[in-house]
């Protein structure tokens, strides 16, 4: 093994001296810049191009051309509608020999980071591109939705919800159990679902390596995750009136397609999703073996609210052993929880404004708990009925 890494190094370095010339001598014509993405998560695959092409689309890395690295992408359908956009190194070959200069690039300016998150919230609110399905896709998509039902003139509302099966499936090798905590019941969305129904509508469940099957059964409601496709997904996402997810890199698909959804049981608290077209939920904590959950007030002061994933990390926020050693439990969103969240996506979807007290309080919430974000005036607001509803705890 010792030997095999020293030949690939050698064998790294002379590709180095090869192609760094070139990219020096470039640098008068354009500024090529590589993107090393996490493209086995749906929400890096996405969420790094989304952001490069808004931030173009508003004038910013206007003299860069980026790159991007998408070995492994969780969803290949995905990756190559967005290689449609921007030049992305996909297929082994290239990103095996991207892998190999990669050390000796990271010593120079070829490399740029995107960091996601609340630095680039305006952009994300603010800026366009043009990533859409071609007719002939969406052609074929109506195809498929038929199998279902779904007709022409039927609407829909996606949805998904966040379980290990995922992680299990595509990261065999690691333990990702430390993030079980965004973790929510599939069944708490019942309430949602037969609401969305009562309106005329069908509700779709999407998804990959998805643990627990419904229990609820309606004709309304279809689960694609039994038969799906990368394609199948990303279609019924960009079709949909909008999309009801828990807290996973799933969003960045409706937010991809301009499309509204809404977050249940974000964690942790002060985590943001993108966009100004959704709203979204935290999940509350107590102590362990209580009943109410505890005042916004006391976990910020405990330093256990934060807009700043940097400032999240070193406190540990992103690690569920975290809040058990605090004598802490998270209280999963109820099912009045997300059926008020769904009803919210339609006042919003409908152009039914919040009432003025709820507008106060996700103002309030901004104001008192996101300080630490900048831009926190181009952030999702957290649900109406979720500030009216637990007000006493948000307004202390």
């Amino acid at each position: 093994m010792p030997l095999e890494r020293y030949v690939r190094a050698g064998l790294g370095f002379v590709l180095a001296c090869l192609i760094l010339p070139v990219l020096y001598c470039a640098e008068c014509i354009v500024r090529i810049r590589f993107v090393d993405v996490s493209a086995t998560a749906l929400g890096h695959l996405i969420g790094h191009i989304d952001l490069y092409l808004r931030q173009k689309n508003l004038g910013q890395q206007a003299a860069v051309k980026a790159v991007f690295v998408l070995a492994r992408p969780a969803n290949g359908f995905v990756a190559d509608l967005l290689g449609r956009s921007v030049p992305v190194l996909r297929h082994g070959l290239l990103c095996r020999l991207f892998y190999g200069v990669a050390p000796w690039l990271a010593r120079t300016r070829f490399i740029m980071e995107l960091p996601l998150g609340p630095g680039n919230l305006r952009p994300s609110a603010e800026g366009r591109h043009g990533v859409a399905l071609s007719e002939a896709e969406n052609r074929c998509g109506a195809e498929l939705a038929a199998k279902y039902g779904i007709g022409d003139d039927d609407w829909f509302v996606t949805f998904h919800c966040r379980d290990g099966g995922f992680h299990k499936l595509t990261r065999t090798v690691q333990d990702m159990s430390y993030h079980d905590y965004r973790n929510s019941d599939i069944d708490r969305y019942d309430a949602a679902l037969g609401h969305i129904i009562d309106q005329g509508g069908f509700a779709v469940r999407i998804g990959k390596g998805v643990e627990k099957p419904l229990t609820l059964k309606h004709r309304h409601i279809i689960d694609e995750t039994e038969s799906r496709s990368d394609f199948l997904d990303a279609w019924l996402v960009s079709r949909s009136k909008f999309l009801i997810c828990g807290n996973s890199g799933i969003f960045y698909l409706a937010h991809l397609f301009n499309v509204p959804y809404a977050v249940t049981n974000m964690t942790p608290i002060g985590d943001l999703p993108n966009g100004r077209n959704c709203f979204y939920i935290p999940k509350l904590l107590r102590r362990t073996g209580a009943e109410a959950p505890l005042p916004l007030p006391e976990l910020h002061a405990m330093g256990l609210i934060c807009g700043n994933p940097k400032t999240s990390a070193e406190r540990g926020l992103y690690r569920g052993a975290t809040y058990p050693a605090l004598g802490l439990e998270w209280v999963e969103n109820s099912r009045d929880d997300i059926l008020d969240l769904c009803r919210d996506m339609f006042d919003l979807v409908e152009g039914r404004p919040p009432p003025d007290e709820a507008v106060r309080l996700q103002r309030h919430f901004r104001d008192a708990y996101l300080a630490d974000v900048p831009d926190r005036d181009f952030a999702p607001a957290i649900g109406p009925r979720f500030a009216l509803k637990y007000r006493h705890l948000l307004d202390r």
